[in-house]
């Protein structure tokens, strides 16, 4: 008998959003009662040599699933020939691959406004440390 099953999500192609490709992943693996994780990483839109310590900070959460957000406008980022473009693809597959590798989990990433991704389901936030004032 197979482990796997078949989880109906739609019944014509559409776009789907994070949340409801969450939910039918959670149908399909959480079958035996554990929890999964689920954090929500919010990169710093201008600061990208700490987002190793983000990865970091991560990794000590052992997620099952990552939402990686850069906060900026998202309408065509991911084809976007500018040098801006270039850099935040970039950016995002660095922080997608690095995430994947150290911790396991499913990851996948946008670029929006935090808070257009937060839908208050994760059981983690990770974003860059505040300075304190002076």
């Amino acid at each position: 008998m197979s482990s796997l099953r078949l989880v109906h999500i739609a019944d014509e192609p559409q776009l789907f959003s994070f949340r409801r490709v969450s939910n039918a992943l959670t149908q399909m693996f959480d079958t035996e009662g554990t929890t999964m994780t689920d954090i929500l990483l919010i990169a710093d839109e201008f600061e990208a040599h700490r987002d190793h310590e983000l990865v970091e900070d991560a990794a000590m959460l052992h997620p099952d699933r990552v939402m990686v957000v850069i906060p900026g406008d998202n309408s065509g980022w991911e084809s976007d020939s500018s040098l801006e473009g270039e850099s935040r693809r970039s950016r995002m597959m660095y922080l997608l691959a690095r995430i994947a590798d150290r911790t396991g989990a499913a990851v996948m990433g946008t670029v929006t406004e935090p808070s257009l991704a937060d839908h208050g389901g994760y059981a983690a936030v990770v974003a860059p440390r505040v300075a304190a004032a002076a």
